[in-house]
């Protein structure tokens, strides 16, 4: 569980900041003959990024454009949403477990010291 966590938390942000690196390499050029994708207009992907864990957005200049592509401030508002519910459970998965398998065991170890045979019969049939 913990392990699904992190990976997904890496997905959702740092791939993400590596697909926009990407993008800004292939939609942003010189010899572009829109101007909004012109040098000139270029986004900051570090900024982009800093902006997302802010959840703010900056204002373009005419004729460059806001977002590098439609729908952007939505996508990242979700990933940020489920970035934040793995945060609690990287931080808490692993010793909710081992307590639950803790409490588990003693229930366990209890019911063979009291000489419960139903429950040592249960586990002996597993």
């Amino acid at each position: 569980l913990q392990y699904i966590t992190q990976i997904l938390f890496l997905l959702l942000l740092f791939w993400y900041l590596c697909i926009l690196m990407f993008m800004k390499w292939i939609s942003y050029s010189a010899l572009s003959q829109d101007p909004a994708y012109g040098t000139s207009c270029a986004p900051s992907v570090l900024i982009i990024f800093i902006n997302m864990m802010l959840m703010k957005a900056t204002e373009a200049k005419e004729p460059c454009l806001s977002f590098m592509y439609p729908g952007q401030e939505a996508l990242q508002k979700t990933f940020l949403a489920f970035a934040f519910l793995c945060i609690p459970v990287m931080l808490f998965g692993k010793p909710v477990y081992k307590m639950l398998a803790d409490r588990k065991r003693k229930k366990y170890q209890q019911g063979v010291e009291s000489g419960d045979t139903t429950e040592v019969a249960e586990h002996e049939g597993e």
